[in-house]
C-alpha cells in the first residue's frame, strides 16, 4: 500500500510541477479530476494492488447532489464530495467519480499516453469523455 500511495503522490508531484503557477484555481471539477488522474496512475504502475475503492456504478443520486456544485469551489462540499462523510456520500466519493471520469476519457481516447492525459484539464476530461452520458 505504501508502494501505490508514492505512485498516488508522486504523480500529484509531476502535474503540479509542470501545471501550478500562482494563479492556479482549483473548482471542484478541478480536485476530482487531479484526484482521478492519480489514482488512474496508481492502478496503472499496480495494477495487482487493490488500493483506492472505485465504485462502479454510476449512482444518479449521488450525481444529482455532486453535479452542481462541480463548476463551484464550496470548500464544504468539495470536502464532503472528495471524501465522503457518511451521510450524503459515501467514503472517497470523488476520487472514484474522479477515477471513472478519466477512465471514460482514456476509454474513448486509447492512443492518448499518461503524460497528456496528466495535463489535459478538467473540462476536458469531463466533457471529451462524455461523463455526463453514463447518468442519463
Amino acid at each position: 500500500m505504501i508502494r501505490v500511495g508514492i505512485a498516488h503522490e508522486y504523480h500529484h508531484h509531476i502535474w503540479a510541477e509542470k501545471n501550478l503557477t500562482p494563479e492556479t484555481t482549483f473548482r471542484i471539477l478541478d480536485n476530482v479530476v487531479f484526484e482521478g488522474k492519480a489514482v488512474m496512475f496508481e492502478k496503472l504502475i499496480y495494477k495487482d494492488i487493490e488500493s483506492t475503492l472505485i465504485y462502479p456504478e454510476y449512482d444518479k443520486k449521488y450525481w444529482s447532489r455532486t453535479e452542481p456544485y462541480l463548476k463551484g469551489s464550496n470548500y464544504d462540499m468539495q470536502s464532503k464530495i472528495l471524501y465522503g462523510n457518511g451521510n450524503e456520500y459515501p467514503n472517497a466519493y470523488g476520487y472514484s467519480e474522479g477515477y471513472k471520469m478519466v477512465r471514460s476519457y482514456l476509454d474513448l481516447h486509447p492512443e492518448t499516453s499518461p503524460a497528456e492525459w496528466t495535463a489535459l484539464n478538467a473540462e476536458t476530461i469531463f466533457e471529451e469523455g462524455h461523463y455526463s452520458d453514463h447518468y442519463k
